[in-house]
């Protein structure tokens, strides 16, 4: 069986070419629209490319869609986010030298939380670790509001299932391999908000005393490592391969490739 879901690649405003999904090619004159066809049985995701027509001001179908783009610009022209926060450390009013110094924004429309309706992912690389972010937020036509719904260090990744790994902002540790420290939160569809649930860490052999008991427990295949996870406050180490199992029981949806 295969399952349809839409997102935008490109789009442009009063001459200002966003980023959405991810980076579009230069000119950002067409609209564009990306279908994402998922074939359930082999897991596989395939993105169809086509036309959007133009039917307001914005260059959208909807007034929904627009206020998406005119969240997406004002942030593109101001740095001001949908929630009314300046997104770079300090004052508004050096917004032309922030801009400057911070790298690109990116943006996305997506039903990340698999609600049934599209929500506006920013991510914000910034100037700096301390306003480094991704942010997911809804919005209501009712009053014409985004309403703040998840926000963690840039780079989270998202899955299938409502489910979000965030990265860490620091470590103690120095890795050998692609890891790196983070925590996972879960959409509650009944409390319409992301939750804590888990938080994982690898300890590297040598780096820290007082371990060498937990490797000569927990590190079975003799690598030098040992995963930490706390789920819902229960600690518990691992070796890799407890680790791997573990992690595939959390996340047994497909990566959502958001930007």
């Amino acid at each position: 069986m295969k399952k349809t879901k839409k997102r935008w690649q490109g789009i442009s405003l009063s001459g200002v070419i966003l980023v959405c999904t991810f980076l579009a090619a230069c000119g950002g004159e067409a609209q564009e629209t990306v279908t994402e066809t998922v074939d359930e049985a082999e897991g596989e995701t395939t993105a169809v490319t086509g036309d959007l027509s133009i039917t307001n001001d914005f260059g959208y179908e909807t007034a929904r869609e627009a206020a998406f783009l005119k969240a997406v610009d004002t942030l593109e022209t101001t740095g001001i986010l949908p929630d009314g926060r300046y997104c770079y450390v300090g004052n508004p009013e050096n917004f032309n030298e922030d801009k400057k110094k911070a790298y690109p924004n990116k943006s996305a429309i997506y039903d990340v939380d698999e609600d049934g309706k599209e929500e506006l992912i920013l991510g914000v690389e910034g100037t700096c670790m301390a306003d480094m972010a991704d942010y997911v937020y809804v919005y209501s036509e009712t009053d014409d509001t985004f309403y703040l719904e998840y926000d963690g260090v840039f780079g989270c990744s998202f899955y299938e299932g409502g489910i979000v790994c965030t990265p860490v902002s620091h470590s103690v540790f120095m890795y050998d391999d692609d890891f790196w420290p983070y925590e996972i939160y879960r959409y509650n569809p009944q409390e319409k908000k992301y939750e804590y649930y888990a938080c994982v860490e690898e300890i590297v052999a040598g780096q820290l005393e007082g371990y060498e008991e937990i490797f000569t427990e927990y590190d079975k295949d003799g690598d030098g490592k040992v995963y930490f996870t706390d789920v819902e406050g229960e600690g518990c180490y691992m070796d890799e391969q407890q680790y791997t199992k573990w992690r595939e029981t959390i996340l047994q949806g497909e990566k959502i490739n958001i930007y």
